[in-house]
């Protein structure tokens, strides 16, 4: 079991399902699909494809996600080599810091503007400095520049318009699909979209490819996030992703107060365990409580002495 969640720590699913399905929603699925490849899922492929049947939502998108879990599992190589190269995503465990940083302040002043990465790039010089000086490497501080540059670019309504707004993903798609492509957009926005009578949890809906008029002006309103203008900001989720922002900044001021040798490690493990927090909606919601038990925890442990 313990190689089983070894091996599938190294699966980008996000990245496999938006990439190959054009949404990030499959991702579970494409996990289960390695998971079952492995022999870990002791159920026949019959059965797996006879509950996804029976379930009546996206039969034909959740099969071809496990089909891609499948693929990775078998030959992961030949998989991610068909992603496209300028889209791949990097990996921040071994991009060069100066890069790194350099290449998120640029995603924060697109995001939202250069009074954000400059907010970033104090918090990194901070860290870089508290590091140096207990006499350690740049191992807090690249996590620290992963992890800040995450809360802060959290992925709202207006962060939405901007990429789709954004000119090369129209070339993207006349590069990729023939002449004559249809474009269908499945949105949840929280402040719009209607929840699961049954669930409680926001139902996407599908929008023709007129939305895409609407996210021009939409993403020049970017200025407007998290101000009493913000209407999108009033909603619980934005809140919560806010609240992750300054829970973060409070954290850091703690850590990087009484950062010493001893205790690095521990200050290393604290900022990322905010690595947790992802998806939307009510997956995110849920990442959220478990990882606020993890971090309490860690800071206990910091708080007595603890390494």
């Amino acid at each position: 079991v313990k190689a089983t969640a070894k091996t599938l720590s190294r699966l980008n699913a996000q990245l496999l399902s938006t990439q190959f399905l054009g949404d990030a929603i499959y991702a579970n699925m494409i996990v289960l699909g390695a998971a079952w490849q492995m022999g870990r899922v002791p159920v026949s492929f019959e059965a797996m494809e006879r509950a996804v049947t029976l379930n009546k939502v996206k039969i034909e998108q959740n099969m071809a996600a496990f089909t891609l879990g499948r693929l990775w599992q078998h030959d992961k190589t030949q998989l991610e080599g068909q992603l496209p190269q300028d889209r791949a995503q990097k990996n921040p465990r071994v991009t060069p810091l100066a890069e790194l940083i350099d290449h998120r302040k640029t995603h924060l002043t697109a995001y939202q503007n250069e009074t954000l990465a400059s907010k970033y790039g104090a918090m990194i010089e901070r860290t870089q400095a508290a590091e140096t000086a207990a006499g350690k490497g740049a191992v807090l501080t690249r996590e620290v520049a992963i992890q800040y540059a995450r809360l802060l670019s959290y992925k709202d309504e207006y962060e939405v318009a901007r990429l789709y707004n954004d000119p090369a993903f129209m070339e993207d798609l006349r590069q990729t699909f023939a002449a004559g492509h249809g474009i269908k957009l499945n949105l949840a926005a929280p402040l719009f979209a209607k929840k699961d009578k049954d669930t409680g949890h926001l139902v996407k809906r599908e929008f023709g490819p007129w939305i895409l008029k609407a996210f021009g002006p939409l993403a020049r309103l970017k200025g407007l996030r998290g101000s009493v203008f913000d209407i999108f900001g009033k909603t619980a989720e934005r809140k919560a992703e806010r609240a992750l922002i300054s829970d973060f900044e409070t954290r850091m001021e703690i850590l990087l107060t009484g950062l010493n040798s001893a205790n690095h490690d521990l200050a290393v493990k604290i900022v990322a365990a905010s690595d947790d927090v992802r998806g939307f909606g009510h997956v995110k919601e849920a990442a959220m409580a478990t990882a606020d038990i993890k971090i309490a925890g860690l800071m206990r442990r910091w708080k007595s002495g603890s390494k």
